[in-house]
């Protein structure tokens, strides 16, 4: 896997600017994390923080792994499914 798989779509080998996107919003909620984390006494009591940070990561992939099931097709390529997109 090279690093540049992390922002290219897999079917046409292009940059995914959706993918970008989603990366640039880790990378900056990730500083911002790092960041109060770091200047935080032990009274501060940043378990929310960490709740929020792990619930939306957590959920964003989620649910982008939902939508691809759903909507993506083989290899998320758009393709409807045999059955018509039926379950």
């Amino acid at each position: 896997m090279n690093l540049s798989d992390l922002i290219r779509d897999d079917v046409t080998e292009r940059m995914s600017h959706s993918k970008l996107a989603a990366m640039l919003g880790f990378l900056a909620a990730t500083v911002v994390f790092v960041r109060v984390c770091w200047n935080a006494t032990p009274s501060d009591g940043l378990a929310w923080l960490f709740l929020v940070y792990m619930g939306t990561a957590a959920g964003n992939q989620v649910a982008s792994k939902l939508m691809g099931l759903k909507w993506g097709g083989k290899n998320g390529n758009g393709a409807a499914p045999p059955n018509g997109g039926k379950s």
